[in-house]
């Protein structure tokens, strides 16, 4: 019930989407019970970024909570990227930074601090797409690693 109560004090004047009301909920069972926690949350980007921090989990194996630090950190960028695009910058990291001295900073502050570092990232990580797709035409080898049997040619 209060969980009704803080939604009807920070929106009096705004229908919800059941999707809506599904974040804030998420939000208010992960501890923030008061209409203060509710407080400036952007309701329509808080999927996105709840979905590129679980995606973020996935692959990094952390445990990092969607809560009220990170969805300041990555609101900004959520305004402008989509979903696709945290994705990239989240695998660009995992895959160039694993094993290396910069796995320590393959978390969210890092990654998603700035614009300056997401367009940054977001270059590393078509650039390392354009070198593994040269890579298969040299070797003649797909993403599964086996031989290519498609039929064409390489081109160079």
């Amino acid at each position: 019930m209060q969980f009704q109560e803080a939604l009807k004090n920070r929106f009096p004047d705004r229908e919800l989407s059941p999707q809506q009301i599904d974040s804030l909920k998420y939000f208010y069972d992960a501890g923030f019970k008061h209409k203060q926690g509710l407080e400036g949350i952007k309701t329509d980007l808080i999927p996105k970024i709840r979905q590129a921090i679980e995606y973020f989990n996935e692959k990094t194996g952390k445990k990092i909570k969607c809560g009220k630090g990170n969805i300041q950190i990555m609101t900004p960028l959520a305004r402008e990227y989509d979903l696709e695009e945290f994705k990239y910058v989240i695998d660009y990291a995992v895959e160039s930074w694993t094993g290396t001295k910069f796995e320590p900073y393959i978390k969210i502050t890092t990654l998603f601090g700035s614009a300056i570092k997401m367009d940054k990232y977001l270059a590393c990580y078509d650039d390392m797409m354009a070198e593994k797709s040269q890579e298969e035409v040299i070797t003649g080898k797909g993403d599964n690693g086996e031989n290519d049997t498609s039929g064409h040619a390489p081109s160079f």
